[in-house]
Formats: C-alpha cells, sequence, structure tokens
C-alpha cells in the first residue's frame, strides 16, 4: 500500500471514529460531552472535524511508521539521491545541421515535447553529444561456418564526402530497432568476438586499430545528476535497473586521421571469430547513430519562502508559472538578502559538512522529504540552521531557490517522436526526436523498513558479496521500479530466482606482462530468467564494472559469468580495483 492511501485510510479511520464513537462517548458522559451526540449540519462544524481527523491521522501514520527521520536524515547525507524520484528516461536521435558541419549538442540541453495535457515536457541531455553528418542506410549480415561478416553502409551527408570521418569515432545504439534482443545480441559480439574491422569506399580498404568499446557506465556517461559522494559502483546498478537501454552502445574505433574518401559512401566491414545466430536480419535502425540518453529534468526558480520567527520548516514550491503539475526533484541553492548589511547570504547543504570547516559558522539548509498529502509525487521542506544544527532565523526577510523540477508523471505519456525541438539556448538546425516512448516516474521507497535497507546497504557498499543472497537483497533494494510497476515486479522475481551462487577463487595470470595473483568470482546464473543471452551479456557485463568500481585500487580482480541454462560461460578480462581506500 503507498503513502498515498495509507493517509487517506488514517483519516477515515479517524474520521469515522470521531463520529461513531464520539457518540458513544456523549451518551456514557453527558455532563462533560453531550454535545458530541448530536447531529451537526453545520458546514463549519463539519470542516472542524476534517481538520481534527486530519491532524490525528497524520500523527498516527507518523507514531505507526516508526518515525523515519533519523533514517531519512542518514540516507539524505550520504547519498540524497535515493530520497528522489527517477525522471522520466527516453533516448533521442539527431540528424546532422544542414550544413553538414559536425555540431556537439553540449550535456543539459534542454530538448521540448510537444504539448501533454496542454502543456510542454522539459527533457534535457544527460551526455554531450558530436553529431556526426552521417546515417546507417544498409546493413549486410552474412553467417558463415566458422566466423559472421556484418557490413555497414555509411552514408554521409556532408560535402567533401566522407573524410569529414577523419578522426572520429562512430557511436552506435543497438536498442532502437523492432527487436530489443537482437542490439542485445549484438552488444555482445560487438565487445567479445571482434577479430577485425575496416572501412573501404569501393577501391580502397583500410583497417581500423582497436576494439569497440562500451558506452554508458563511465562517470561521463551518468544519467542522473549524482551528488559528489555517491558511490560509483551504486550508481551504475541503479540506472541499469532504471533504463538498461541506455547502455546497448558501443563506440567504433576511431578513422584514420589522414582519411581521403572523397565519395558521399564508405562500408564498415565487421568480422567476428565465430557464427552468430540472431533472431531475425538486422535491420539499419539496429545501428543508429547519433543518439544520446536525456532525462525529464529542469531548473526553475522557485516560489519565495517568507521567513517566520514562529515556523519551523517550509514548503518548497516551484514557481506557478510552470504550472500547477510541475513536480520538485531537487534544491539546488538557497539565497537571501541580508535586511542589515544588504549582502547575499548564501545557505549551504547541511549534509556537505561545511561547517566543520568553518568552525560551526554560517548558514545552512537541509532538506526533508515527504509524500504529498494531495497525491502523487513528493513534498520538499526546507528547515534553516546554524553550525550546531540549531534553527537558525537570519535577518532576512525572504529566501529565493534555485530547483531542479520534472513534469511529474505527465513526462510519461510523450509517444516516440513526440520529444522535438531543442530549446533557445542551442543553436541546432537538425532533426530531433526521441526513437523510443519515455519512461514512467519512480517514486523512492519513503517506507521505514527501506530507508534502513538503504541505510544497510549503504554501510555495507564497500563489502565483497560473497553471498548469492547479499546480491539478491542489493539488486532487489536499488529497484525502485519493482515497487510501482507490475512488468518490473515479475522481471525482478524471475532475475532473483536466476542467481543461483556465487563464488570466489585465486587464480595466476598477467598483468602488463608481470605475473599476478588475484581473486576470481564466479556467478552462476540460469539464463533462462532472461530475455536472450544478450540480456544475460549486459547484467554481467552491469555487475562486472559494478564489482570493479567496488574492489580497492590495489587488488588484482576478474568477473565470470556462468550460465546453467546452456552450460556457457563469459569470462571478462583481468582488472584491477578503482574504488579508493
Amino acid at each position: 500500500m503507498n503513502e498515498k492511501s495509507d493517509h487517506r485510510r488514517y483519516y477515515e479511520d479517524e474520521l469515522a471514529y470521531l463520529r461513531d464513537m464520539g457518540e458513544v462517548f456523549a451518551q456514557a458522559n453527558p455532563d462533560i460531552a453531550g454535545l458530541l451526540s448530536r447531529q451537526s449540519h453545520d458546514p463549519d462544524i463539519e470542516r472542524l472535524f476534517e481538520a481534527f481527523a486530519f491532524l490525528t491521522a497524520r500523527l498516527r501514520q507518523r507514531l505507526e511508521s516508526g518515525n523515519p527521520d533519523y533514517s531519512h536524515s542518514l540516507v539524505s547525507v550520504f547519498c540524497p539521491e535515493y530520497l528522489r524520484a527517477i525522471p522520466s528516461l527516453t533516448m533521442l536521435e539527431c540528424t546532422a545541421d544542414p550544413s553538414g558541419e559536425v555540431l556537439v549538442l553540449p550535456a543539459k540541453t534542454e530538448i521540448l515535447s510537444r504539448a501533454i495535457e496542454g502543456e510542454q515536457c522539459r527533457f534535457r541531455t544527460c551526455r554531450a553529444l558530436p553529431v556526426l553528418p552521417a546515417s546507417i542506410d544498409a546493413v549486410s549480415w552474412q553467417e558463415r561456418n566458422r566466423s559472421t561478416q556484418l557490413q555497414l553502409t555509411v552514408n554521409v551527408s556532408a560535402g567533401e564526402g566522407a573524410r569529414v570521418l577523419a578522426g572520429r569515432n562512430l557511436s552506435l545504439f543497438l536498442d532502437g530497432g523492432r527487436d530489443r534482443r537482437i542490439g542485445r545480441l549484438l552488444l555482445q559480439a560487438l565487445l567479445t568476438d571482434v577479430s577485425s574491422i575496416s572501412i573501404s569506399n569501393g577501391e580502397q580498404q583500410i583497417p581500423l586499430s582497436g576494439k569497440p568499446v562500451h558506452v554508458g557506465f563511465d562517470n561521463d556517461g551518468a544519467l542522473l545528476p549524482w551528488s559528489v559522494g555517491t558511490v560509483p559502483a551504486l550508481r551504475v546498478m541503479q540506472e541499469y535497473l532504471a533504463f538498461s537501454s541506455a547502455f546497448v552502445a558501443v563506440t567504433l574505433p576511431a578513422f584514420p586521421d589522414d582519411l581521403k574518401f572523397s565519395e558521399n559512401t564508405c562500408t564498415i566491414t565487421i568480422t567476428f571469430s565465430r557464427r552468430i545466430s540472431l533472431p531475425a536480419l538486422p535491420e539499419p535502425n539496429d545501428f543508429r547513430l547519433n543518439c544520446v540518453p536525456a532525462i525529464n529534468l529542469f531548473e526553475e526558480k522557485g516560489e519565495p519562502i517568507r521567513l517566520s520567527a514562529n515556523r519551523l520548516e517550509y514548503r518548497v514550491q516551484p514557481n506557478k508559472t510552470q504550472g500547477s503539475k510541475t513536480q520538485v526533484y531537487g534544491v539546488q541553492t538557497a539565497r537571501g538578502m541580508s535586511a542589515n548589511s544588504q549582502k547575499l547570504i548564501d545557505f549551504t547543504v547541511f549534509g556537505q559538512f561545511a561547517h566543520l570547516r568553518t568552525n560551526h559558522s554560517g548558514h545552512y539548509f537541509q532538506v526533508r522529504v515527504k509524500p504529498s498529502v494531495g497525491g502523487a509525487g513528493l513534498d520538499h521542506w526546507l528547515s534553516f540552521i546554524d553550525g550546531h544544527e540549531q534553527l537558525l532565523l537570519p535577518s532576512v526577510s525572504t529566501v529565493s531557490t534555485t530547483l531542479l523540477c520534472t513534469n511529474g508523471a505527465r513526462a510519461a505519456f510523450i509517444p516516440a517522436g513526440g520529444l522535438n525541438t531543442v530549446g533557445r539556448a542551442v543553436r541546432y538546425g537538425g532533426v530531433i526526436r526521441n526513437i523510443m516512448p519515455t519512461t514512467s516516474e519512480i517514486q523512492p521507497p519513503l517506507d521505514e523498513n527501506m530507508m534502513w535497507r538503504l541505510v544497510s546497504m549503504l554501510a555495507g557498499s564497500m563489502q565483497p558479496l560473497e553471498h548469492i543472497t547479499a546480491l539478491r537483497a542489493l539488486i532487489d533494494t536499488l529497484d525502485f521500479a519493482a515497487l510501482q510497476d507490475e512488468q518490473a515486479r515479475l522481471r525482478k522475481i524471475n532475475r532473483a530466482t536466476a542467481l543461483r551462487a556465487v563464488r570466489t577463487s585465486a587464480f595466476d595470470g598477467m598483468v602488463r606482462g608481470f605475473p599476478v595473483r588475484g581473486i576470481r568470482t564466479s556467478l552462476e546464473i540460469d539464463g533462462a530468467g532472461f530475455s536472450s543471452r544478450g540480456d544475460v551479456y549486459l547484467f554481467g557485463l552491469m555487475l562486472n564494472t559494478f564489482f570493479k568500481l567496488s574492489k580497492p585500487v590495489n587488488t588484482i580482480w576478474q568477473f565470470e559469468l556462468h550460465d546453467v541454462n546452456d552450460n556457457s560461460s563469459i569470462l571478462f578480462p583481468v582488472s584491477q580495483g578503482r574504488n579508493s581506500i
């Protein structure tokens, strides 16, 4: 049961108690409560009853929830993102500017939707994107006895031909076709089985040095805005669970710097070292260029907060010009003007521990997140304190805030192609559109049990996951979507059932020509719990990155994924831990 229905249940219970038991009490005590037995038709009296029931329901709900303030405070300090919604996400595809030049769309470029319920939804790109004047026009797939050959026909719209791609990398988004199984199988093949890559213009063939590289799990590819102290391994896992399509992408090796192809068409030939079977022949839509994930986030000014000596905290609200359905995602800044010195006072987030560096002086604000009483979403409340966590009433009458906002549930109704207008801050003449429907906004679990699970997860995030139950619990805790969406819940059940066992063993290997001894972590799974072998590989790729980011920097480590369904194994490259200790 969600927070909204919980509060309504408490409210109706308290209101019924007032009306029913009030009469019983009045009959037993007519001398002190005789008026409670009389039915009133006065709207002011009814309003008083409803207000009293609302307040007592809130108090009762708070008492019975176990007072989650402590767990909320811990999570807000160490990882405030877990107290925020996961906004709607999608994937954008861009076409080149008519000039034929290579343009770069900066990260956080605003993209607007068609009107939804009379208002436009505002998204922004998650990463910077070089928009190349190129597209994949044709695909050839040839399976042989012991190998497979893939040919991609690249059409270049620039006047100088394919040489505009000199020194450039082509990034391929593989999850935009009609069958998601194809893209994930292609991802595995491109990252594990490529034996050679070349580019040709029909007369000259040039080999490319290097192998395809996965896109998405590095810090520059983060989908959500994360605070400085966030554990990178947990970020990777949660973003995978929220929007796995964003990570079905690779970057091909760079074209030669001295590429002199003047033709507008060239062919990329990729040879795989084994026979690769797909559910269907791949099409150009399975290899999309110029794609970037986008998230329903935008910056907005908040309604001014008028400070009062009689208030402990203040509700944060977006500027009323943005519409009633705009939701607050987080508070970026808070600032006021000193009435005495006419100087600006900047309030710092208390969880950043700046007060410890300034001898507990300064002005700070704390954010408390509560389920919205008015419906879906969250309410954010600000309190202003000094370095000793004492209530502070600064010598300002009004505080202005800068907020990150979302369009809430409305953003989930944007169909493919409905997100198609670049904001005014960027000059871009090409066409941009979302190639898949937007996801639903995911609310964080704010109940007491889930909060303590998150605290436990953060406390143990640096500990090795040597037991399958610990791995299941970690994934289950971060899969917020499974608490709200039935399909996500079924996927979670299938995934948890598919995780069989975790084993560790020592191994000897070579790293940069030196013999090393490391630890190999082997995970046994049942591939039948996933949609395809490619889906198994993407899950393993996420876990490999997760473990790599969790291991101390002085460790050598290797991850192995063993599928008991077909007795196959995926052995990932030997890695050195990246987590500082």
